[in-house]
């Protein structure tokens, strides 16, 4: 998982963006769920079962498959560090510290990104 990460934001630092976000959503399946059967079947009768179709990681207690299916992604990837959050930046570093603004480069940005994960 932090190796997926770290390649995926260092692709978006290459590109030069920045604020990008870490989104974790959390399903709980109901006790007794099937995993089985066709997805046309699924379909049918209810929503596609999610460890079949989506790709989430399923959480485990006690060394058995939890109820809890948990998505991660890396959203708002479109920010580039163009010259206005330069400025931006610069302005505000006239008041602030630079270490505690928001804008920031894509390397610092990414790796501050890493760090809080």
């Amino acid at each position: 998982f932090l190796d997926q990460i770290t390649i995926d934001s260092q692709f978006l630092e290459s590109l030069g963006l920045i604020d990008f976000s870490l989104l974790v959503g959390i399903h709980f399946e109901e006790q007794g769920a099937k995993h089985g059967g066709s997805r046309n079947q699924d379909l049918k009768t209810k929503a596609p079962s999610l460890t079949q179709y989506t790709g989430g990681m399923r959480t485990w207690k006690n060394g058995k498959p939890h109820n809890e299916i948990v998505f991660v992604g890396i959203i708002d990837i479109l920010t580039s560090y163009n010259f206005s959050k330069k400025a931006e930046r610069w302005f505000k570093s006239l008041i602030h510290d630079k270490d505690g603004l928001s804008v920031a480069p894509p390397q610092t940005y990414g790796e501050r990104f890493r760090l809080f994960i």
